[in-house]
C-alpha cells in the first residue's frame, strides 16, 4: 500500500461538509426512514427546531482506517457559525496524523478574511464561501435517505453534555454512492488514482438529537472499504460535533 489517505475529504472541502452538516436534521424528516413513530416523530421535531439555530460551534473531523495504519485523522474543521458570518479553521494531517498545515478563514458579512499559513498576516477580499454550494450535498442526502427504510432509534445517551436519542441509519454500497456524488458506474475502467467513493461496501450513518431542544448534537458517516488509491482501501470516517447552538460568538473582522 501506498498510503493511506492522500485527504479523504475527496469530493467535498471541509468548508462545504461543515455547513451542510446541520442541514441534514431538516432533510431527515421529508425521508422515509423507517424506524417506527419514535424516530418519526423526533426527526419531526428535529425539523421545527433547526431553523432556530442561529449560531453554533461545529467541529468537523475526518479519518481513514485500514489494515497498514489503522486510524489515524487527516483532517479536522473548527467552525463557529453566526448567521452568515462564519469563523473556520481547517487543518490537514499527513497520512501518520502529524500535522501537514492549517488555513484560517473568517467571513463577515460580503467581506472575507484569510491568514497567510506561512506570515500569519490576514488578506482581505469579496467571500467565496457560497451557501449555494450545499444545495447538490444536501440533495444527495435526501435521495438516499428516501430510498431507505433501515433507520431506528437506538436510546438515548449523553453526548457533547446534552442528553440525546440515538437514530442510525444503515447504507447501501449504491446509497454510499449516491450521497458521495458518484456515478452508477463501478466498472474497473473508472479506477484512478485519487479516491472514488463508488467502490464501497455500505456504510451508516449515526445521529444524536437533544432530547430537550432537539437540536443536531453529534452525527457519524462511516463509509467501507473505499477505494482511495490504485493500491489502497480504506474505511473513511467523518465526525460532526454542534454545540454552543445560540450562544453569543464573537465573530469579528480580524484587521
Amino acid at each position: 500500500m501506498s498510503g493511506l489517505l492522500k485527504r479523504p475529504v475527496l469530493m467535498w472541502s471541509l468548508v462545504t461538509l461543515a455547513l451542510a452538516a446541520v442541514i441534514l436534521i431538516p432533510i431527515l424528516t421529508i425521508a422515509n426512514c423507517g424506524g417506527g413513530n419514535e424516530a418519526r416523530k423526533l426527526l419531526d421535531e428535529a425539523s421545527n427546531a433547526a431553523p432556530t439555530m442561529n449560531s453554533y460551534h461545529m467541529t468537523v473531523s475526518s479519518y481513514g482506517q485500514n489494515e497498514e495504519f489503522g486510524k489515524v485523522k487527516a483532517e479536522e474543521l473548527s467552525a463557529d457559525i453566526d448567521g452568515e458570518n462564519l469563523r473556520i479553521k481547517d487543518t490537514v494531517f499527513d497520512q501518520t496524523g502529524q500535522l501537514q498545515a492549517s488555513q484560517e478563514i473568517i467571513k463577515v458579512g460580503d467581506k472575507q478574511y484569510d491568514k497567510d499559513v506561512g506570515s500569519g498576516a490576514w488578506s482581505v477580499g469579496d467571500a467565496t464561501i457560497n451557501q449555494g454550494d450545499l444545495l447538490a450535498y444536501t440533495n444527495n442526502i435526501s435521495d438516499f435517505l428516501k430510498q431507505s427504510g433501515s433507520g431506528k432509534v437506538l436510546g438515548e445517551e449523553e453526548v457533547n453534555g446534552v442528553f440525546a436519542k440515538h437514530l442510525v441509519f444503515t447504507l447501501t454500497s449504491q446509497q454510499v454512492s449516491n450521497l458521495a456524488g458518484g456515478s452508477d458506474s463501478q466498472d474497473s475502467a473508472s479506477q484512478s488514482t485519487s479516491t472514488n467513493f463508488n467502490f464501497n461496501e455500505g456504510g451508516q450513518v449515526d445521529i444524536w438529537i437533544d432530547t430537550s431542544t432537539f437540536f443536531p448534537a453529534r452525527y457519524e458517516m462511516v463509509f467501507k472499504h473505499i477505494w482511495v488509491s490504485q493500491e489502497s482501501y480504506a474505511d473513511v470516517q467523518y465526525v460532526v460535533e454542534i454545540t454552543r447552538v445560540n450562544e453569543p460568538l464573537d465573530i469579528v473582522a480580524p484587521i
